[in-house]
């Protein structure tokens, strides 16, 4: 999806639709374009919607924001570093031996995803949680065993003129809304932040030393056995990289002028590849969701 933001510099916009009606040349407007429009890329936008929501022409959502850098700093942590307030857990899902990293070992692809760490929660009748809901006797709780780092809330009104032409109006929350540990709310909301982060599907390479060691881990890939290497040092973290592979990892793209969209990276194999911008990637919470019809 493209559109115009408030961010969007108009006046060099119609500059250029000027410009290339003086000169008969599209070049200037598609410069500017490219500068200008906002982006945002949306691959399982489909996960927002259930059967019975098809077909309504409004739709109004309120999304809780997890941006790509934040989650792959938390994976880190958690991958090789020393993080025990940290909210979230890395979760292997698959693995495979990539080749040789130079002369320095072999070099491992992980797949993952991320889970949430809570605890259940108690309210007397008459308190309420985070967003105010009265505890009644039958509402179930939970508590976050540490910050969950939200970039941005806000609402969202979807107005659908036609099945490739929609209109949005955004009203944005808070931004930078981490809500730090402790923070008790509504069981259902937790359900759905473990929901959309069991989807997620992240990347790690990282340098084992033994070939045969290498080729264990990727046929049975677990946190403990990782962790045992980087204590051991036979995986040295100084030796790894983290990324979002693309449109497969359930992330979706929000680019605004002057944030591109993808990178080139070199693996530890020294192959170039192509991947998304961690800072042009978002995971998003939809909760609240309210929809009407005309």
């Amino acid at each position: 999806m493209v559109g115009f933001g408030t961010r969007s510099g108009y006046r060099a916009l119609w500059q250029s639709f000027a410009d290339s009606v003086k000169y008969g040349s599209l070049e200037p407007v598609r410069y500017t374009l490219a500068k200008e429009l906002g982006i945002s890329i949306r691959p399982n936008e489909h996960r927002n919607i259930t059967l019975a929501q098809l077909g309504l022409k409004v739709q109004r959502q309120t999304a809780f924001q997890f941006k790509g850098e934040d989650l792959l700093n938390a994976a880190r942590q958690g991958l090789f570093g020393d993080a025990p307030d940290s909210v979230f857990t890395v979760m292997p899902r698959s693995a495979r031996v990539e080749g040789q990293a130079g002369n320095k070992g072999w070099a491992l692809e992980l797949t993952f995803s991320l889970a949430l760490r809570s605890k259940s929660a108690t309210l007397r009748n008459g308190e309420s949680d985070f967003f105010r809901q009265m505890a009644d006797g039958k509402t179930e709780f939970s508590e976050f065993d540490g910050d969950v780092p939200y970039r941005k809330v806000y609402l969202e009104d979807k107005y659908y003129l036609t099945s490739l032409l929609s209109v949005e109006k955004r009203y944005e929350v808070a931004m930078n809304a981490t809500l730090p540990k402790g923070t008790i709310v509504n069981s259902d909301f937790v359900d759905a932040n473990r929901g959309v982060l069991d989807r997620l599907r992240l990347r790690a390479q990282f340098v084992v030393k033994d070939k045969n060691t290498a080729q264990a881990l990727a046929d049975n890939p677990d946190m403990s056995t990782i962790r045992e290497l980087v204590a051991s040092g036979e995986i040295d973290a100084q030796k790894s990289m983290l990324f979002i592979p693309g449109s497969e990892s359930g992330m979706r793209q929000s680019a605004v002028p002057g944030l591109a969209l993808g990178e080139t990276i070199v693996d530890l194999t020294g192959k170039s590849r192509r991947v998304w911008n961690p800072g042009a990637s978002r995971l998003e919470v939809i909760v609240n969701e309210a929809f009407h019809k005309f």
